[in-house]
């Protein structure tokens, strides 16, 4: 019965070396794995911080880009803001741009003061459609000749309307075609 109960005890260790040695085999399997997820996480932070770096390249660019077509632009808004007349004391108008990622355009009269503060709702209207229509007017890109307006003169007094009246006469002599949508 000892004998019996010692091949016993041999085979219950047999067994449990054999389930040692498979633990050992999937731990080591398991390490590789971790080794190898770490070394693709390594990657894909690396190749997240690379697509980044591009996207804040590509939006400085993009920045620089408008930047200069504003710069083009610019006379065209200074004319056509003149010819529109929205204030008596401020009759020039200029742009900046912040950021260096995120562009943010900003118009500017006087010594740096922002019509947005200083303006009747008109008189912000004029400038706006002032720029609208340099760029309407600056799009060689187009070919369509069509310029939709709705209800341009809301807002704007009467000596402002009859200015952006003859704006728009001359554009229309230009041989574009002007739809107004007026109330």
């Amino acid at each position: 019965m000892q004998k019996l109960e010692q091949a016993l005890g041999m085979l219950e260790s047999s067994r449990a070396t054999d389930i040692v040695q498979t633990l050992e085999a999937d731990l080591e399997l398991a390490k590789q794995r971790s080794d190898e997820s770490f070394s693709t996480t390594n990657r894909l932070e690396t190749a997240i911080s690379k697509c980044k770096k591009a996207t804040k390249g590509v939006r400085s660019l993009l920045g620089e880009v408008l930047d200069e077509q504003l710069s083009e632009l610019s006379p065209l808004i200074e004319e056509l803001y003149k010819r529109l007349r929205p204030h008596v004391e401020w009759t020039n108008i200029s742009y900046r741009l912040r950021g260096d990622v995120r562009r943010l355009l900003s118009f500017e009269v006087g010594e740096g003061l922002n019509p947005s503060f200083l303006f009747s709702s008109g008189q912000r209207r004029a400038a706006g459609i002032a720029f609208l229509l340099a760029v309407h007017l600056s799009r060689p890109w187009c070919e369509w000749k069509t310029l939709v307006l709705d209800d341009p003169v809301q807002h704007v007094d009467d000596f402002r309307a009859l200015n952006l009246t003859e704006v728009l006469a001359a554009i229309r002599k230009s041989g574009r075609q002007i739809v107004c949508c007026v109330q």
